[in-house]
């Protein structure tokens, strides 16, 4: 190896531990953003009277409603969204709100919550007393 390609060598040794010494300086350094720790999820907002400011959603049929879109319901989670499903698939579809009462882990709480977001059968009344058929009053 002559002199000339050591120095190169040499240089390229430098550059590289150069790099890797911003690199570093930059991941130590720098904040994180706290963009992601002040977003909201649009679920959070889209459900619930004190959270809807107007946004009213149309309510989902259990006979009919996704894993997905039953998650979307207040009080339903993934387990809980699975477990609808699968009573479905097991016992047919549901012919009131109050079928749901069969499904392991919700009780007349989650049922009560769900009046007015969801429906089986026909339709679904209101607290206002009217009727809702497939989404629409």
């Amino acid at each position: 190896m002559t002199t000339e390609e050591r120095w190169v060598v040499v240089g390229l040794t430098l550059l590289i531990l150069f790099g890797s010494g911003v690199r570093w300086y930059e991941h130590r350094f720098t904040p994180e953003p706290l963009a992601p720790l002040l977003e909201v999820p649009d679920s959070t907002i889209a459900f619930g009277s004190e959270h809807s400011e107007g946004r009213e959603e149309s309510p989902r049929d259990l006979n009919r409603a996704t894993r997905e879109e039953l998650e979307l319901l207040p009080g339903i989670g993934p387990v809980k969204a699975d477990r609808i499903v699968r009573w479905r698939e097991e016992h047919g579809q549901f012919h009131s709100l109050e079928d749901l009462l069969g499904v392991n882990g919700i009780g007349p709480k989650t049922v009560a919550r769900l009046r007015g977001s969801a429906f089986a059968g026909g339709g679904v009344t209101t607290e206002e007393g009217s009727e809702i058929v497939d989404g629409r009053r």
